[in-house]
């Protein structure tokens, strides 16, 4: 970057950090990275635009940026752009259902580490991968139908009628080939895990 310190213990990384904050390609950076992670892996350049504005504007204010992303008419789209990361699919099958985890190593570690998401063990400093492309794969979806089936069967009885919970679930995005999918089930339990498998609900 051209730039030199001179020695001088903690305020010398100060220096460094307080720079390297003020760089704009550390706005286009956190920008990219935080429309990719909340909007679409190919975000609209108009949002990341505007996010790296906001970051510079505000001189690195994290909270701005958060604020622009909410106000940012992309973030609301009616269409779910983003495919679940394993943990996002488990997390939401659970809350779909209404029910907690009993064991969080069956019902939660062992799966995730199934999925290819085993906790606390990112395969890189800067976290999982945000790509549908790295979660998409024919083995990772088979695997996610497997544990869809076993959890549908564990938990179906207990739960809504699969019809009405797609509806409460997702809402306006509810497809008619979706609905009509689930109300054939031959059984709740296959009902609950057609909904689960869903395009609507792998996708946030």
């Amino acid at each position: 970057m051209g730039r030199t310190y001179p020695e001088g213990g903690a305020e010398q990384a100060r220096a460094v950090l307080r720079d390297l904050a003020a760089n704009p390609r550390t706005a286009d950076q956190i920008a990219r990275r935080l429309a990719i992670h909340f909007v679409a892996d190919a975000p609209p350049p108009a949002l990341v635009a505007r996010l790296r504005e906001a970051y510079l504007r505000s001189g690195g204010d994290l909270a701005i940026v958060a604020a622009a992303l909410i106000d940012a008419p992309e973030a609301w789209s009616p269409t779910a752009g983003k495919f679940k990361q394993p943990y996002e699919f488990l997390v939401s099958s659970y809350r779909a259902v209404g029910v907690v985890p009993a064991d969080p190593f069956p019902d939660v570690i062992q799966p995730l580490t199934q999925f290819g998401q085993r906790p606390f063990a990112a395969p890189q400093p800067n976290g999982w991968s945000d790509q549908a492309s790295d979660w998409i794969a024919p083995d990772a979806l088979v695997k996610r139908m497997t544990w869809a089936s076993n959890f549908a069967l564990a938990h179906a009885p207990q739960t809504t009628a699969p019809a009405d919970l797609a509806g409460a679930v997702l809402g306006d995005r509810l497809t008619p080939p979706t609905r009509l999918a689930i109300a054939r089930a031959e059984t709740r339990p296959e009902a609950l895990a057609l909904l689960l498998m869903s395009p609507e609900f792998q996708r946030r």
